[in-house]
């Protein structure tokens, strides 16, 4: 068992900041901790919207960002019995909750209503401050270290750990499967993954994008159909086709009555984009007279980590995504920022 009592890792002091090299010393290994060396950490548009400033929940700096994490065990508390050193293992956004609210038990931990810990830009209970994967090592609660199956390759999984427990859980929630017609709106990091989830559930897919670019790609994910959100003439011939509708986009802005027309009376707008802006507006003729539901979709409970791992390994669902050193990270967060990465993360 190996611990390092100084941990480095890149962050941001204050808003839009370059991330530079910064040392910590963790908090002491817990009896039901574990410590991990970061081999792969995701770049989220939850990152840059936290180094950002542009939700409306105050950052705190010095900022080491990071929630799609993979890595290796390195040491283990007194009472972790449910891994060893040399344990493959993934990180999300969450580190700790406080196992005996409502939320908790049913299990919900991802809703805790305790003391819920994220992974980065959050405090543990006692105050110290929780630092993210885009450093050399971490350490967090053994129950939120998902081991990671062997087929997984660790680059192209570290952002299930984010983007696929957000895409997973709530098609799993409303019972997505086959005989329903999903539309995936906004084909990016979280949407890429909700194709293959959607189809490997046993639905029908369609992909909903601006433009033909991502057509081919679609395709790839396994779609069986692609619709042009600004053709009016395909817009108008899909109204009423789907039973859900898994929107990812993240703009201000969004026209939503042409999108929610695309819904199924009694159908479903899953909701897992979060623009920076505090509230949606959302036409409520058609909430009424189709009698639809909108739901939301945030990370996932740990046996649904499990089972998306699972899921994941069998059908090889893995994200599509760029690799750069960790020292490039200020880089990545710049391309991701701006729309310009080969891939979707």
């Amino acid at each position: 068992m190996s611990t390092t009592e100084l941990f480095t890792g890149y962050a941001a002091h204050e808003p839009r900041g370059v991330l530079t090299p910064f040392s910590y010393t963790p908090r002491p290994l817990g009896e039901d901790d574990v410590e991990i060396a970061i081999t792969h950490c995701g770049v989220c548009a939850s990152d840059v919207h936290q180094v950002d400033c542009s939700w409306a929940k105050a950052s705190i700096f010095p900022m080491i960002p990071g929630h799609e994490i993979v890595g290796v065990v390195q040491a283990v508390g007194s009472k972790v019995d449910t891994l060893e050193v040399g344990s493959r293992v993934g990180v999300g956004p969450q580190c700790l909750c406080c196992f005996s609210c409502e939320q908790c038990k049913r299990p919900a931990e991802e809703l805790c209503t305790g003391s819920p810990t994220f992974t980065y830009n959050s405090r543990y209970p006692d105050g110290s401050v929780a630092y993210g994967g885009y450093a050399d090592r971490i350490r967090v609660h053994s129950r939120f270290a998902h081991p990671l199956p062997d087929a997984l390759d660790s680059a192209a999984a570290a952002p299930l750990l984010c983007a696929g427990a957000t895409t997973y859980s709530p098609l799993v929630e409303h019972g997505v499967g086959p005989g329903h017609h999903v539309a995936v709106v906004g084909i990016g990091g979280l949407g890429h993954l909700a194709v293959q989830f959607a189809k490997a559930l046993g639905a029908e897919v369609t992909c909903v994008s601006s433009s033909e670019r991502k057509r081919e790609t679609c395709a790839q994910l396994g779609a069986d159909h692609f619709l042009i959100s600004r053709n009016p003439e395909e817009m108008a011939a899909a109204q009423g086709s789907f039973d859900f509708l898994v929107s990812t986009i993240h703009y201000d802005g969004i026209e939503w009555d042409a999108y929610m027309n695309l819904i199924k009376p009694s159908g479903t707008l899953i909701m897992l984009g979060l623009p920076a802006g505090a509230n949606l507006t959302l036409p409520s003729r058609l909430l009424v007279s189709r009698r639809l539901r909108i739901a939301g979709g945030f990370l996932a409970s740990l046996p649904e980590y499990t089972a998306m791992l699972k899921l994941c390994a069998e059908k090889n669902i893995v994200s599509w995504v760029d690799e750069m050193p960790m020292s490039e990270a200020t880089t990545a967060l710049g391309l991701l920022r701006e729309g310009k990465l080969k891939n979707f993360r």
